[in-house]
């Protein structure tokens, strides 16, 4: 097999800081230390954001916990949330972890097979539904999916910022509707960092995707992990412009609030748009593919904005236009960084130091972003674990790797030891990955 280039020094990461004990623990502290600062950037209909702050974003999730309380939900429930980027999903995740239940979120461009697959799979007490986003009638496809899964969730309806008077009265799909109506509420007990907090879909590379579920305690020690190896600090505002639902845009925005950040959401991409935003609050972080900022490039290059406040991209290369996009972010100031990840390991699990020699820095890949993942590279048809500087079939273990799938056993995940694999040993050299990652 072709071996790695020669090593090379280059800085360690920065070490993690404190890990918060819950996600209530995570905002009420955020709260206390200043709650008029901004936490979220909400994108209303129109274009404009609407600024919500520590305090407030923490007084909603403390209101929607109770109602959910009030609702039945408890531990081990899992609850969909079908809505775009609105700090109302940060809400509902904090909120629905505060109640020892999990978030499986959908993302609003899934169809009927998708959506009661996910149904299916996660069996879900309760669905927070969209209404009046965008002009797409999420109600219809949510009644198809429950017709064709069978499964017959309660539905909370929730309309977003500057969107329309909810009607929960029409959005009854077999098991009552509501919307939450309170203003406040107490602060919730302190909850279990071990039971699970959020599912991803995976790739679906070998079929429908699975329901990849990690634990509240997983969530919040890869975004402090993140939060120090992005360089995120307060005043920092990091853009999300990928789906919360995914995890590539979630484990960015969470890095975010660890970090104190602010968060300015995006719920539709419009590349103008957005560069109007990154020029107007001086966005500094964003993690994505190369497809979403050659759009932005695309913009940029018919009218200029200041982006000169962006300090880090870190980029996945879909489209094979990293390189040029990275020329390009270069002449703004930008660092550039490759990064590797997966529903399953988390986004953002590795990520290049900012004195990695180009072009090996833009690479998919990396170093680990916490010391307690491991990380070994395995002969995909022996199991042989190989040396350092060889390519093979990347292996995880550690606390960012999936706690659990839900609706189906996936065994062939695992070695025999123990090791979570990306993909299936059924599928083994079958378009297998390859990273190449430096000694540590």
């Amino acid at each position: 097999m072709a071996t790695a280039p020669v090593p090379h020094a280059v800085s360690a990461l920065p070490a993690p800081g404190e890990v918060p004990a819950d996600f209530p623990d995570l905002l009420g502290r955020l709260a206390r230390r200043d709650p008029e600062v901004t936490a979220v950037l909400d994108t209303t209909p129109d274009g404009v954001t609407h600024p919500v702050s520590r305090g407030d974003l923490w007084r909603r999730t403390r209101a929607l916990a109770e109602e959910l309380r009030a609702h039945g939900i408890g531990r081990g429930d899992a609850v969909a949330v079908w809505m775009p980027n609105w700090s109302d999903a940060l809400v509902w995740q904090a909120a629905v972890a505060a109640r020892d239940a999990h978030v499986v979120g959908i993302n609003t461009r899934y169809g009927l097979e998708e959506a009661a697959h996910v149904l299916e799979r996660a069996r879900p007490r309760l669905v927070a539904l969209a209404q009046g986003f965008h002009g797409l009638d999420l109600l219809d496809r949510l009644r198809a999916s429950v017709e064709r899964s069978g499964v017959v969730p309660a539905v909370a309806v929730v309309t977003g910022p500057g969107g329309p008077t909810p009607e929960p009265e029409t959005c009854d799909v077999g098991a009552g509707a509501w919307t939450p109506r309170r203003h406040d509420g107490p602060d919730p007990a302190p909850s279990d960092p071990d039971a699970l907090a959020v599912a991803f879909t995976t790739s679906g590379s070998t079929g429908l995707p699975k329901l990849a579920a990690h634990t509240t305690r997983a969530v919040l020690i890869h975004a402090v992990a993140d939060a120090a190896v992005l360089g995120l600090v307060e005043g920092d505002v990091v853009l999300g412009a990928l789906p919360l639902s995914g995890v590539f845009g979630y484990n960015a925005i969470t890095a975010g609030l660890a970090a104190g950040a602010t968060v300015l959401l995006e719920p539709t991409f419009d590349a103008d748009r957005v560069l109007d935003h990154v020029e107007a609050h001086r966005v500094t972080h964003l993690a994505s593919g190369d497809d979403l900022v050659l759009r932005l490039h695309e913009a940029w290059t018919v009218k200029h904005r200041d982006l000169s406040s962006w300090r880090w991209w870190g980029v996945a290369d879909f489209q094979g236009r990293s390189h040029a996009l990275a020329a390009w972010l270069g002449e703004q100031g930008t660092r550039v960084a490759g990064v590797y990840g997966s529903s399953e390991v988390f986004a953002l699990a590795a990520t290049w130091p900012d004195d990695e020699p180009a072009p090996g820095r833009l690479a998919g890949g990396g170093r680990v972003v916490h010391p307690d993942i491991a990380v070994r590279v395995a002969d995909p048809d022996t199991d042989a674990v190989l040396e350092p500087g060889h390519e093979g079939e990347v292996q995880f273990r550690g606390t960012n790797v999936v706690d659990a799938y839900l609706g189906a056993e996936v065994p062939d995940a695992f070695t025999a030891d123990g090791w979570f694999v990306r993909r299936p040993r059924r599928a083994r050299g079958r378009g297998r990955v390859r990273l190449r990652l430096p000694p540590w």
